[in-house]
This record gives C-alpha cells, sequence and structure tokens, in this order.
C-alpha cells in the first residue's frame, strides 16, 4: 500500500479537498459517503485503520508526522493544506458550538486557543498545535514527495489549487473536468448536500459524526472566511493574538 497523506491541523480545509478530489477523481459526489470510502478520513477507520485498503491510497489525517502516526511507513507522499491561524481560530470556534463542547464563552475559548497556539484537547489527540503542526510538516518534506496548499490560495483559485493537486499525484488534469469538480464541490453544493443528508438522518456520510444536536441549522460547511479579524470576538483577543503569534506567523507567511 502507497499512501498519499492528505494532511492538515484541523479546520484547514481537509474535508473541501476531499471533495475536489474525489469530484475529479472518481466522478462527482452525490452522497458524501462515496468521498469518506474513496478518501478515508485516517479518525473515522476505528483500530482496522486503512486493513481494507490496497494499492495507491489518499487518506485524510491531522496526527503529527510522529512514530506514532498510523500507517506512516507507507507514506509515498502527503499533500499539506495549511490555512491562516485566525481563521483556523474561528472555525475551531464555530465548530466547537456546532459539536455543543464549547466550554465557556468565545473569549475564554479564544484566549485558550491563542495560549496553546491550537485547541488544547487537540494537543491529546495527537495533533499538537498550529506550530508544531506546521513544523513537523514541512521538515520531513525535504524527505518526502510532497506539496505544500495554502487554504487561502485554493479559495481565490480553486482550479489552479486543483490542478496542482492532481499534478502532484500524476494525472493529467483536463481543464473542463477540474472545473467541474469545482463547480460541485462549491460551499454552497456542499452545503446542499449536507443540509439533504442531515434532514434525512444519513448516518454514513462525511458530515455525520460533526453533531451533538437535532439542530438542523448547526452545520459543518459554514462560510470558509479568509483574512478575518478577531476583534469579532474581542479587541483583547486579537491584541493577544498579535502578541503570541508574532514570532512564529512568519514561517508560512502569515
Amino acid at each position: 500500500m502507497e499512501i498519499v497523506w492528505l494532511s492538515s491541523y484541523p479546520k484547514s480545509g481537509n474535508t473541501w479537498l476531499r471533495f475536489l478530489l474525489h469530484n475529479y477523481l472518481y466522478g462527482i459526489a452525490t452522497d458524501s459517503s462515496q468521498v469518506g470510502q474513496r478518501i478515508p478520513d485516517l479518525h473515522r477507520l476505528g483500530n482496522k485503520g486503512l486493513a481494507d485498503y490496497d494499492g495507491q491510497v489518499l487518506c485524510k489525517s491531522h496526527f503529527l508526522p510522529s512514530p506514532q502516526h498510523p500507517h506512516l511507513a507507507d507514506t509515498r507522499g502527503f499533500i499539506y493544506l495549511v490555512r491562516n491561524p485566525r481563521d483556523v481560530l474561528w472555525s475551531a470556534l464555530n465548530y466547537k458550538r456546532t459539536l455543543g463542547t464549547l466550554a465557556g464563552d468565545d473569549e475564554t475559548f479564544a484566549l485558550q486557543f491563542i495560549e496553546q497556539m491550537g485547541a488544547p484537547d487537540w494537543r491529546q489527540h495527537g495533533y499538537g498545535s498550529w506550530v508544531e503542526h506546521v513544523t513537523a510538516w514541512t521538515n520531513l518534506a525535504p524527505r518526502v514527495p510532497h506539496l505544500l496548499l495554502r487554504y487561502e490560495q485554493l479559495k481565490a483559485d480553486p482550479e489552479g489549487g486543483l490542478t496542482q493537486a492532481l499534478t502532484f499525484l500524476g494525472q493529467a488534469p483536463d481543464p473542463h473536468k477540474v472545473a467541474e469538480a469545482v463547480r460541485s464541490a462549491s460551499f454552497d453544493e456542499m452545503k446542499s448536500l449536507e443540509k439533504k443528508e442531515r434532514k434525512g438522518g444519513q448516518a454514513t456520510g462525511v458530515f455525520m459524526a460533526h453533531y451533538a444536536s437535532n439542530d438542523q441549522n448547526a452545520l459543518f460547511m459554514r462560510g470558509g472566511k479568509s483574512g478575518q479579524s478577531l476583534t469579532g470576538i474581542s479587541q483583547k483577543v486579537e491584541n493577544a493574538f498579535q502578541q503570541r503569534f508574532a514570532s512564529v506567523n512568519t514561517i508560512l507567511g502569515y
């Protein structure tokens, strides 16, 4: 088995990238479980991991590339998707609300995220902080075939970003197929699919692991925004972020 990881810190756009790649490589997804089957999420596979897969496999992972990372020895390459930590913070906050696991108010969570440079529970899951995650995967890059994709780049030019990813995977991208894959994986299309699956109570789809209540408005797919200010939470949070991340945001130009 040869694995190409779709690796990212959580809330960096990995699910969107999976839909884009699925739509081009395997056909337009009409059911999110199709994406989960073809491009599995390592965190949802359970103890069997990738035992049922053979040949070249695309697989989502949020783990650090440490010796504890399942199947790391089978790595053929990786696509690393990175997102501005400001937007990761916002997305994590919204996600915690969706799950019903937000402890305290928005400012409390944001200040904890800033202090630890990531969500505290994600460190416990083996993802590390945003800084640790970016550093670990980029340090692996010189030894392993890889492609670095910025979420902001993918959002601004999804056809260009998908073309880069497909070329890395050894494809000769067809511009018409790329355009259709992008159109079918727009946020509006994915939201519509999520709402349909939510209404139907589908338990096997990509989205269904992310709900903690019956609130039909609590969606995994939200706005996918970029370049957000943290003053929307409070000026205290914005100031804390600037101070804490000042020395590390130059890692990838953020």
